[in-house]
């Protein structure tokens, strides 16, 4: 399980790190203050590739609080895990459970422990998450980059490339935040599984019911026998 989750997270950062980078060299070709070949990048040797995903790691780990502050900002929640345990309490009325957004943490290393199973699909949703969320952030500098290039330029193929990247940002977090609730939502919902029984779904009154229909049948099995229920 841990090498699943270590994958993950290379898989998180490195992908919109790759992205940073590439912008970040679009940007400093593009100004003419290095220039530089495809062709040397293409022939680059397995050791400069795999130290350019290290890079990519890094710079995508530094960039993704800018990340996670707009995908806050734009979804208009401070505190995405205190809105889904609130959710899911309002929508699991019959559930009584006490759990704060600081428990978060807690509960997904118990489902990890209890269910690998459960556990890889919550990291994967987590990972999925961070990266939309820095694709999205990389695609609005570079919808930033294109506007700046289109305003001094005035060339259109600048202004279609803005609006291409600027779409692009935008569907980047909308799934972000389609992968969040899920994020949050299967981790609340792994716990209750992994800590309940089925009785504990049955609210109080339909206990009694349940109660009364077997005290019901037992006297009547007790009368049919000739015996008198006390």
């Amino acid at each position: 399980m841990t090498l699943k989750i270590d994958l993950y997270d290379l898989f998180a950062y490195t992908i919109p790190g790759t992205f940073y980078l590439l912008s970040f060299l679009y940007i400093i070709n593009s100004s003419g203050l290095i220039s530089i070949n495809i062709n040397q990048i293409n022939e680059a040797s397995g050791w400069l590739v795999f130290i350019g995903a290290v890079i990519a790691y890094a710079v995508g780990y530094m960039f993704d609080p800018m990340a996670h502050y707009l995908e806050k900002r734009l979804s208009g929640s401070s505190e995405k895990s205190r809105d889904r345990i609130n959710n899911f309490k309002s929508k699991y009325k019959h559930i009584t459970f006490q759990i704060e957004s600081s428990d978060m943490p807690v509960i997904r290393s118990y489902v990890v422990k209890q269910c690998s199973e459960l556990g890889d699909k919550i990291e994967k949703n987590g990972a999925t998450r961070t990266m939309l969320r820095n694709l999205s952030l990389n695609f609005l500098v570079l919808f930033v980059i294109f506007s700046y290039q289109f305003l001094i330029s005035f060339v259109m193929q600048f202004a279609i490339f803005s609006l291409f990247v600027l779409f692009l940002s935008l569907i980047c977090m909308r799934e972000c935040f389609k992968f969040a609730d899920w994020f949050y939502d299967l981790t609340l919902q792994s716990l209750v599984a992994l800590s309940s029984e089925p009785k504990d779904f049955l609210t109080p009154s339909t206990q009694k019911v349940e109660r009364l229909k077997t005290n019901e049948l037992l006297s009547q099995l007790l009368k049919d026998n000739g015996s008198d229920v006390v």
